[in-house]
């Protein structure tokens, strides 16, 4: 009869073909092409680009805003004089001294070096203001797109064409969306929001909002897109007039900047630019409440727009939950009204609006304040 049972011999074959396996396993993992070391590299590599991005983001913003205040170049000795006043700069020296902490530069200086508090890698920066060293070695060419560069101020190549466009208007805030294309769909890196020739904003996204100002005055707009190579394009100027009111909600838009949005009950909906409800089964708070508590220190009057003149009695509310006499207002406005006044509401509270009349239907495209 055969014995099937494993051997002594097959036991050690097995053991030392397992340790040999280990073994390569190991020793590829721990070289200086193993996984722990590709890993460290990747982790190396990672932070170098985001420390390289900081900087040349460091870069762009100094440039739009010498060229936002005088329409010239930053010199290399200016842009010097910004990096030393960042608080996340550690030094910017004339020399390369990866361990200095001073600064010193000369008044002409072709070359500069600086490092991120943040990062152990130090930078040199030439006249051209573009990164061109990284720790003393070279950089690729940096016409390609491995390095964002900061590039020189002119007329991108890469934007075909931008357009400024003012698409909210509330009295004391602007939102603009700045449209571009590109050639090729080449990404945008960076704009740059003017509010009368100054630099309000700097971000990515292509939509921002400018808040802060005067109700009932006029403002110049402008917008300055930056390409991938450090290149920007500047839209014409455009003037708005900011609104003599602060919209609490504008036909459909619930401003939530501000309202923080709006939470609908009972029968009440957002609906074609308008608060619509209709057929009230019952008496009830019928509506809707801000989420935000609105500041009403600055607001004499508040404003109701129906457009169904069928519409009943507004109903509304100012305080806090739970609602008592001694911390809330509470008012109506017929649908042939426009507004009433806020009689000396002070302090930030939820606005609520509401309708009691059973069987009849509520209307709203605006609600607004006014001073």
């Amino acid at each position: 009869m055969k014995n099937k049972g494993i051997t002594l011999v097959s036991l050690v074959i097995t053991i030392v073909v397992l340790i040999i396996l280990a073994s390569v396993a190991v020793y590829f993992g721990l070289s200086r092409n193993g996984i722990f070391e590709r890993s460290k590299q990747a982790r190396e590599l990672t932070n170098k680009q985001s420390a390289t991005e900081k900087i040349n983001l460091k870069i762009t913003t100094a440039q739009i805003n010498k060229y936002a205040e005088k329409q010239e170049d930053i010199t290399l000795k200016e842009l010097s004089e910004v990096l030393r006043n960042d608080e996340e700069i550690e030094y910017v020296m004339q020399n390369s001294q990866i361990a200095s902490a001073k600064y010193e530069v000369g008044e002409n200086p072709t070359s500069i070096y600086t490092k991120l508090t943040q990062y152990p890698y130090e930078f040199e920066i030439n006249t051209s203001l573009q990164i061109t060293k990284i720790d003393g070695k070279q950089l690729p060419n940096t016409n390609n797109n491995e390095v964002n560069t900061g590039g020189s101020i002119g007329d991108s190549t890469i934007i075909e064409n931008i357009e400024l466009v003012v698409t909210f208007n509330n009295g004391e805030y602007l939102e603009l969306t700045c449209n571009v294309k590109t050639v090729n769909n080449v990404e945008v890196a960076g704009y740059a929001f003017l509010l009368n020739g100054e630099v309000k904003k700097y971000c990515i996204e292509n939509v921002v909002n400018i808040d802060g100002l005067t109700l009932d005055t006029n403002y110049t707009v402008s917008a300055i897109v930056m390409d991938k190579a450090g290149n920007i394009k500047r839209t014409n100027n455009i003037e708005v007039k900011t609104e003599n009111k602060v919209y609490l909600y504008k036909e459909g838009n619930e401003c939530k900047y501000l309202t923080g949005g709006w939470i609908t009950n009972r029968y009440c909906e957002n609906q074609d630019g308008k608060f619509y409800y209709s057929n009230i089964p019952d008496s009830g708070w019928n509506g809707a409440q801000t989420v935000n508590k609105i500041n009403f220190d600055k607001y004499k009057k508040i404003g109701v727009m129906c457009n169904d003149e069928h519409t009943a009695w507004v109903n509304y509310i100012i305080g806090d939950y739970p609602f008592s006499t001694k911390n809330w207002l509470h008012n109506s406005i017929d649908y042939s009204s426009i507004s009433s006044n806020l009689d000396s509401i002070t302090g930030s509270h939820i606005f609520w609006f509401y309708s009691v009349d059973e069987g009849k239907c509520i209307s709203i495209n605006s609600i607004w304040l006014e001073k």
